[in-house]
């Protein structure tokens, strides 16, 4: 939202004139506040000068219409030919001569029902700044003749329409960009003025704490059809204000002026005492645009009879004042903006009270706008002020602690100490000194937006200008740890693409609900102010975010889909960590009806097996079963730990039936912790130089004993003290239909780093593992055992 504000009414509030438009709002942009010149529908008037009626009579040929003879200062009086029923002798108005350029016509000399009429006597609506007809314009009886009107009345050749960002309530009125003004120009502000009403009046009751002040006058014996003066007319019309009524277009002023939003009843109108308080069921209430809401649960203001106000939006109709009211009750309070922005939206309604509210006001303004709307109102409509009262809760000051030194350290900026305390009491702020570069800063009521010190040093940033920041280049030291993690996620990512997965990015935040199916409830680590229901809780495991989207494609009816994500989970009793997911279902072979061909879990082990093989490619890849506590979410007896070099990664296997039977297809899940990669257990198992000799492979068939799994016998195989061994793994399962014997080949691979290894050397190395295994009940199998011997 722009407020729009004449550069002349800045300039009064300030105390001087303001002479280079242009680079003020130029100056205001960098600070924050986007400001356009716009050049007033006054800027080019001329001719339009201060006249005197001295004569009327009646139209010889029209009824409606008046010939006026006007003095404007010269020898000869001019004839006019008038329309405006108002127009009597003795009166002084703007009259536009021949030649006179208006902003809608240009006046030239004519005649009218054969008369001829020397110029026009003008209506506000005629020289641009009310958009509602009027009668003439009537100056005051001591208005000098002949002078320009634009120099009598100070009419404005330029307007500054300002944008107002959501943080800065504050600029929302006159006052607060004079402020800001002020402080470019080095100027105190002017005006300063302070007003008091004696509160001796019945108090309104409070009964919601989304209102924390209130404050109310009743005036009696109100001429609501007064005629306002030109410039309050000049300045409402200028910011988009419509008139209504005299009342009303005070008050509309005073908020234009403070920022305060006041509201008007027909004190005949009100029937009992006045409440604040939260709608009733069933409520409905006839707002001034007619329209007819039902209550939610909104603040409202009530008599004994019910709503007559929805607070801080809209008046209702059954309380207007209306072209009979005589007896005024004003209202000036502090609504919860949270509060007015819920009912705003839910009704529909924007007004300029409810964006003001939304915004937060200054609370520090509430009785001083009502005793100068008092004070307009009694000495423009008249009237007697009966009574006043205030229920206001004690104002807090926020005090904030701050170190000096740190404008540098985040500005870049070399502010010394001295400059820093100027800057923050430009803006009204109170320092107070603490000790070498430290100061108590107290915020003033009407910077609702500055919290902590970081917003002291955005304030002092924009009043230094971030143009006279020097640009200096940023200076990047990369660390190896960043380097090895870019390099491992890449390889990792290429690996799997090869292997016909795609790469997801998904939402780390979930419904509160589903992420209680992965982690305990207070294990959650929950938003404060969530955007929905959706998006309560951060999620503390990535195949959360997978199940999610493969629900989505199951749904779309996608046969088969291979994911993979990279992404951040949080524990709430952990660090947080990068992990990476895998999901799998479907067919391998989309076109086949043979479900034996259906992805398991083997073939997301494979691909595992595959991708940090090309990582760590001198250790071995296991999938462990033995003494494993999965996540809640793994099946507990079809899932399996998965290690590189005997250090735990991640885990693979299918989902716990709970989850399970939710979904129409037969998903394989996998996660890995690769923010442990980069821990001091890994740090042994990174790849070391390759050997430039030749690898040297044997392969060992061996019965085995049914309680011995392959966890048992590799570890036996790694733990035997061999020369140049590198790697041994599982390539073959046996079963023999006759004995029921079962087998494992496994191959075994020698190489050393710094000479081509003999045959006797290999032998002598199998011999010893084979010693070893046989040890703990292993023994090769009987055709290989002779071929060996």
């Amino acid at each position: 939202m722009a407020i729009v504000l004449s550069v002349s009414w800045l300039s009064e509030l300030l105390g001087q004139s303001i002479d280079d438009v242009t680079a003020l709002s130029e100056r205001l942009s960098i600070q924050g506040l986007e400001t356009e010149v716009i050049e007033s529908s006054t800027a080019n008037m001329t001719h339009v000068v201060v006249g005197e009626v001295v004569k009327t009579i009646q139209h010889p040929n029209a009824d409606r219409l008046r010939v006026c003879d006007v003095n404007i200062g010269e020898a000869t009086l001019l004839s006019i030919v008038c329309g405006c029923p108002s127009v009597t002798a003795g009166m002084r108005v703007p009259v536009a001569l021949i030649g006179a350029q208006l902003p809608e016509i240009l006046i030239k000399e004519s005649k009218l029902r054969g008369v001829v009429s020397q110029g026009m006597l003008c209506t506000s609506m005629e020289l641009g700044f009310s958009s509602k007809k009027q009668p003439l314009l009537c100056l005051p009886n001591d208005a000098p003749l002949g002078v320009s009107i634009v120099d009598y009345l100070k009419l404005d050749q330029y307007w500054l329409s300002i944008d107002v960002t959501p943080n800065r309530g504050d600029c929302l009125s006159a006052i607060g960009v004079a402020r800001e003004v002020a402080v470019i120009l080095s100027q105190p502000i002017k005006w300063t003025h302070h007003f008091k009403l004696p509160l001796d009046g019945t108090k309104t009751r409070l009964e919601d704490q989304a209102c924390t002040q209130y404050a109310h006058a009743c005036i009696q014996s109100v001429n609501t059809h007064a005629t306002i003066p030109y410039w309050i007319e000049q300045r409402l019309f200028a910011s988009g204000i419509h008139r209504v009524n005299a009342v009303v277009d005070i008050l509309n002023y005073v908020m234009l002026l403070l920022g305060q939003p006041m509201h008007a009843f027909d004190l005949e109108r009100v029937h009992g005492q006045v409440y604040v308080r939260k709608s009733k069921q069933g409520e409905q209430l006839v707002l001034l645009n007619d329209s007819t809401i039902h209550l939610n649960q909104d603040l409202v203001i009530a008599d004994d009879r019910g709503p007559i106000a929805l607070a801080g939006i809209m008046g209702g109709l059954n309380s207007a004042i209306t072209d009979k009211t005589s007896s005024i009750f004003i209202e000036s309070a502090v609504f919860e903006g949270n509060q007015i922005s819920r009912s705003s939206k839910y009704h529909g309604l924007q007004t300029d009270a409810s964006y003001r509210y939304e915004r937060s006001i200054d609370p520090g303004q509430v009785c001083n706008a009502l005793a100068y709307a008092v004070e307009l109102i009694l000495d423009i409509c008249g009237g007697k002020l009966v009574s006043s009262a205030s229920i206001d809760h004690t104002i807090p000051t926020d005090v904030i602690h701050f170190d000096t030194s740190l404008v540098k350290q985040y500005l870049g900026y070399d502010a010394d100490h001295n400059m820093v305390c100027q800057l923050l009491e430009s803006l009204q702020f109170n320092v107070r000194q603490h000790s070498e570069n430290k100061i108590h800063v107290s915020v003033p009521t009407f910077r609702n937006d500055i919290k902590q010190p970081i917003d002291l040093i955005e304030e002092i940033g924009r009043l230094i200008g971030y143009e006279k920041i020097q640009n200096v280049p940023i200076v990047i030291t990369p660390t190896h740890q960043s380097d090895v993690v870019i390099h491992q996620q890449q390889m990792m990512s290429r690996s799997l693409i090869a292997r016909g997965y795609q790469e997801i990015m998904s939402y780390g935040l979930l419904s509160k609900s589903y992420a209680q199916q992965f982690e305990n409830s207070n294990q959650l680590v929950c938003l404060d102010n969530p955007l929905s229901e959706e998006f309560e809780v951060l999620r503390t495991s990535i195949v959360s975010s997978l199940l999610l989207q493969a629900d989505y494609c199951i749904n779309h009816g996608v046969d088969a889909v291979k994911f993979f994500e990279f992404g951040k989970c949080f524990p709430k009793s952990q660090v947080e960590y990068r992990s990476l997911g895998l999901l799998v279902y479907g067919l391998k072979d989309q076109y086949s009806f043979d479900r034996r061909n259906e992805i398991d879990h083997l073939d997301l082990m494979g691909d595992i097996s595959v991708t940090l093989g090309q990582l760590f490619p001198n250790q071995t890849i296991e999938f462990s079963q033995e003494d494993i506590a999965p996540p809640q979410y793994f099946h507990p007896k079809q899932c399996a730990q998965i290690q590189v070099g005997g250090h735990m990664l991640g885990w693979v296997g299918h989902l716990h039936p709970t989850l399970s039977q939710s979904y129409d297809e037969h998903l394989i899940v996998a996660e890995m912790n690769v923010s442990t990669m980069n821990s001091t257990d890994f740090d042994q198992l990174k790849p070391q130089e390759s050997s430039c000799y030749q690898a040297c492979i044997r392969d060992l068939s061996l019965l085995v004993k049914s309680e011995l799994t392959n966890e048992k016998i590799l570890a036996c195989i790694h733990t035997t003290n061999v020369n140049h061994f590198k790697k041994a793994y599982l390539i073959d399962v046996y079963q023999d239909s006759v004995s029921g014997n079962m087998y494992y080949t496994y191959r075994i691979v020698f190489q050393s780093h710094s000479k081509t290894l003999k045959e006797k050397e290999i032998v002598k190395s199998i011999d010893l593992l084979i010693k070893s295994l046989e040890e703990v009940g292993i023994t090769l199998r009987e055709s290989m055992n002779d071929s060996i011997s």
